[in-house]
């Protein structure tokens, strides 16, 4: 009789995990012998209610959120029982650096010898305030490897001195099959706002969406925009989201006179 290798237990902590289209991941994941797959998320987040999916092969919890919808604040209320139910061998927490729910997940890692990391998109160079200065100092100390965004943000850690193993993929990815079944869908909503806004047919048109902030680099697509039609090339912008950087970047649009080529959707 063959004794087979015992399976690593890999427990995720993340809130954007209320999403059911994010945990799909998780699935897949699940199907492969070596490993055993914990997932540790919130009952909702931000507003925003836990989806139940249908066929999830793999542990799962879900925790109240203290101080709810509050990025880098907030932290889980229960979060040492559920991990010690799971009794996981590497935590992988998709949290920044600085969150303190990022601190909370390897205080209780250590307690249960488990191995620990966590994930950044954080491409901006920043100094943290405390307690967020002390959070960073912690989780650098006591963090196994880490995952990265874009390259930017390995950059910015080496620089900060975390100097651990790192790797850089994207956090999410795309279902590429509920791509492609939207498709008619996506197809439809483009023809109705270039309708809606009066744009040619056979005009190239870009489109943003998301928060409108300055680290966005949307004033960036304006300039390139302006250069472009200098050169003789029409290129349209609908711009939808929104956010505190609205008013500066009307004020660019004029000051570039692209009036007529940016167009402000708004939030869909």
């Amino acid at each position: 009789m063959t004794n087979s290798k015992p399976k690593i237990r890999v427990l995720s902590i993340s809130k954007p995990y209320v999403a059911a289209a994010y945990r799909q991941k998780f699935r897949y994941l699940a199907e492969d012998p070596r490993f055993e797959i914990g997932l540790i998320t919130g009952t909702d987040w931000a507003g925003q209610k836990f989806e139940p999916l249908a066929g999830e092969n793999y542990w799962l919890r879900t925790l109240d959120i203290a101080l709810n919808g509050k990025n880098h604040f907030h932290y889980y209320k229960g979060l040492a029982k559920a991990m010690a139910e799971f009794k996981p061998d590497i935590v992988n927490i998709e949290e920044e650096h600085y969150s303190f729910v990022t601190y909370q997940a390897i205080r209780e890692a250590k307690k249960l010898g488990a191995k620990s990391l966590f994930y950044t998109w954080q491409n901006i160079d920043k100094s943290y305030p405390p307690p967020f200065s002390w959070i960073e100092s912690y989780v650098f100390r006591n963090s196994a490897y880490t995952v990265t965004g874009n390259q930017e943000s390995l950059d910015i850690l080496r620089k900060k001195g975390f100097h651990g193993p790192a790797e850089v993929i994207p956090q999410m990815g795309a279902d590429a099959e509920a791509i492609e079944r939207s498709s008619l869908t996506r197809t439809k909503f483009r023809q109705d706002m270039r309708v809606q806004l009066k744009i040619p047919e056979s005009a190239l048109t870009l489109m943003f969406a998301g928060r409108w902030v300055e680290e966005k680099g949307i004033q960036d697509a304006f300039a390139a925009i302006a250069k472009l039609r200098s050169e003789g090339h029409t290129i349209h912008l609908m711009l939808l989201g929104g956010g505190p950087f609205e008013g500066e970047l009307k004020a660019k649009a004029q000051e570039l006179g692209l009036g007529d080529l940016v167009h402000w959707v708004g939030p869909v």
